[in-house]
């Protein structure tokens, strides 16, 4: 199962919240590792004995995770490799930014004359990402290794529900009493995170609002679709005349 770099990471959610371009790569490659990378980049990649990276292509996000479509044949090794345990998807053929990395379910040693394979559906990229939706999830992960862009919205907005929002989306949100969606500002994401940077107040109910139980992070001011979600920590309940806001630094982004 693969993860995301901290690069990749902090590209999305910029793109994501900042409107901050991120290109979706035309190619990403397959890279062999004998000294297993991490969030950070690293470990040791195979070089010489005619090594090269390989083109990989996936399938189409669904479920939270995307496999390689094809068999991928690296050249013939023209000197030992070593013992392959880890691989890394970059954006380019040589150098570039590792995007994915991750572990293989079995060790492989390649020696000279030794043709190194990865069947198809053996590459899992998989994003947990607690408190994105499953849209969101699938439009990042195709985003990021070519298999499709994703335009990221202009501006994102929070939303107040009364009922509980789920990674399929849903939830009640609330309607009426001169309620609307508040825009939110985040900053600059850092260590694969972001928060909101300025306090965020929504309109004076003029009626009861209910009591407010989730929020959302919505990629439009009405309709749209639901980005990140999450149950508040202190429920609060809204009635004609009061206020609500996120306070600088209250909603908290993470992608893992």
């Amino acid at each position: 199962m693969g993860s995301m770099t901290d690069f990749l990471e902090l590209e999305l959610l910029d793109h994501v919240l900042r409107n901050e371009a991120f290109t979706s790569p035309t190619t990403v490659y397959i890279g062999l590792f004998t000294a297993a990378p991490g969030e950070a980049g690293g470990g040791t990649e195979v070089s010489g004995g005619s090594y090269a990276r390989q083109a990989i292509a996936f399938d189409a996000a669904a479920s939270r995770t995307a496999a390689n479509t094809a068999l991928i044949t690296f050249p013939v090794a023209t000197a030992n490799w070593g013992t392959i345990t880890d691989w890394a998807i970059f954006d380019a053929v040589t150098t570039g930014n590792m995007l994915w990395y991750g572990v293989f379910d079995t060790s492989i040693v390649v020696n000279i004359d030794d043709e190194a394979e990865i069947a198809a559906g053996d590459i899992d990229l998989t994003a947990s990402a607690a408190g994105a939706t499953d849209f969101l999830v699938h439009k990042l992960i195709d985003h990021s290794v070519g298999t499709a862009s994703y335009t990221a919205p202009t501006s994102v907005f929070a939303a107040l529900f009364t009922t509980a929002t789920t990674d399929a989306g849903g939830g009640t949100e609330v309607t009426g009493g001169s309620y609307a969606r508040e825009v939110i500002v985040f900053d600059v994401a850092a260590a694969g995170a972001t928060d909101n940077s300025v306090n965020d107040p929504f309109p004076t109910a003029t009626a009861d609002w209910g009591t407010i139980t989730h929020a959302a992070i919505m990629s439009l001011v009405t309709g749209g679709d639901m980005l990140f979600h999450a149950a508040l920590t202190d429920s609060r309940t809204i009635n004609n005349g009061q206020n609500s806001k996120f306070n600088a630094g209250d909603l908290d982004i993470t992608l893992t």
